[in-house]
């Protein structure tokens, strides 16, 4: 079993964190809890994928966490252009957090998860202590549940559509520093919203040393609720990224994530998926593109509860040179999870020798009055007979490889709900290209 050290994981740093944030004793207590399910559980929960877990190039027991909170951003009277609410924070310090106007008037909530504690209490608490909140036997949930730094709180009411993206970034990567952080989001029945993340290097990295980044993203979804969550993880070649999402959802509700991976030594991704409302829905497409000596391990577990809940789930990556990539996927059918319509596909391309891709889908069905329950993976080469097609049409050989690797991830790509956020993913696809 890969074995995982952090020098600062211990309980003086857990209540070092609560004291500089001044937080009262039952956040303290949660992140004791927390800060013992990390020292027992063990780095892979399920024993079908312990073969497939390595934790060899993370070397970040020596990072040194941020301890004080940062200090509130300057006031930013400015309005929002092209999006509803904007929060940045670069390493310890956030640059940015503002809200329409619009959308204050009509109860939206955008904070730092520290002032939110004091701020709405009533409606953070729960929350952060959810019973249906980061996965109990997950070691980097419980991890980052003990230990975040810093974190962001969305509060969306009943009967609101927030008519532009709130855009949420993190710089980091900074030398042997590590930042954990906490995504609150909490949309009220009957309501609509994007959410666009980034993940990118900081003015501060240099790439010298490894920097560690753990996140979480915790989605409330109520009745008839819909949000459309796009992520993109381009951090910088240093970063050793452990990213958390989690998501309950409600009665008819609808949740759709979009998940890129790019930059970073090592990403470790999990997707929890909880469809406890009838009629429920999630689709989710994850797509990466792995370089040089990257490391991709991604898993998602959806979980079908309520009746006639539907999910659909894909994930594409390539990988070239000596990149390695994991896709693990993992869909329940409860013994309450009657009328479950469920589709799970990995798909791989390795375009070198060098390079390891694996896809693992799994089913676990206890109720077998479902509409459909299918999985389906495969990974392949470049086809060369595609590569002579092209080559008949007047296109030099190389560019007639890389076409067929951007079609190759364009069927995932194309599916990601916010078009910014596909064409910047075409982008940075492009210019990772090694031929």
């Amino acid at each position: 079993m890969a074995e995982f050290h952090l020098g600062f994981a211990n309980e003086q740093t857990v209540r070092e964190l609560s004291a500089a944030r001044q937080e009262p004793q039952w956040l303290l207590s949660d992140r004791l809890a927390a800060l013992s399910g990390f020292d027992s559980l063990a780095i892979e929960e399920m024993q079908l994928f312990t073969k497939y877990t390595t934790m060899g190039t993370a070397r970040v027991e020596d990072t040194a966490p941020y301890i004080q909170p940062s200090p509130p951003p300057q006031p930013d009277p400015s309005e929002t252009t092209g999006v509803s609410g904007q929060f940045h924070q670069e390493e310890d310090t956030v640059k940015t957090l503002r809200l329409s106007a619009d959308m204050r008037s009509r109860g939206v909530v955008l904070d730092t998860l520290q002032d939110a504690v004091t701020s709405y209490p009533e409606k953070s608490r729960p929350l952060l202590s959810d019973r249906h909140g980061l996965p109990g036997r997950d070691k980097f949930a419980q991890m980052t549940r003990a230990m975040w730094m810093a974190g962001v709180f969305i509060s969306i009411p009943d009967n609101v559509t927030v008519p532009h993206p709130i855009h949420v970034r993190w710089s980091i990567g900074r030398d042997k520093t590590a930042l954990l952080t906490r995504t609150i989001v909490s949309v009220g029945s009957n309501s609509n919203v994007s959410v666009i993340e980034e993940m990118d290097r900081s003015a501060t990295a240099e790439g010298n040393s490894q920097a560690l980044f753990s996140g979480t993203e915790e989605v409330h979804l109520g009745d008839g609720s819909s949000l459309k969550y796009a992520s993109v993880a381009n951090a910088g070649g240093n970063a050793i990224s452990f990213l958390n999402r989690h998501a309950s959802v409600g009665r008819n509700a609808r949740m759709n994530w979009a998940l890129g991976y790019v930059g970073g030594e090592m990403t470790k991704s999990r997707v929890d998926n909880l469809l406890e409302g009838r009629s429920s829905a999630v689709k989710e497409v994850q797509v990466l593109y792995g370089g040089k000596s990257q490391f991709f391990d991604l898993f998602s577990h959806t979980r079908h509860i309520g009746e006639d809940t539907v999910s659909d789930l894909l994930s594409k990556g390539v990988i070239q040179e000596q990149s390695k990539a994991y896709t693990k996927g993992l869909i329940t059918v409860e013994k309450t999870g009657r009328g479950s319509d469920s589709f799970l596909g990995e798909f791989g391309m390795a375009l070198s020798r060098d390079a390891r891709f694996l896809a693992i889908p799994s089913l676990e069905i206890e109720n077998h009055a479902v509409k459909r329950a299918k999985h389906s993976s495969s990974v392949q080469q470049i086809d060369q007979n595609q590569v002579f097609y092209l080559m008949t049409r007047g296109i030099e050989e190389r560019e007639a490889r890389k076409l067929i690797v951007m079609g190759f991830l364009e069927p995932v790509v194309e599916r990601i709900p916010l078009e910014d956020v596909a064409n910047r993913l075409r982008s940075m696809f492009a210019s990772k290209w090694a031929g």
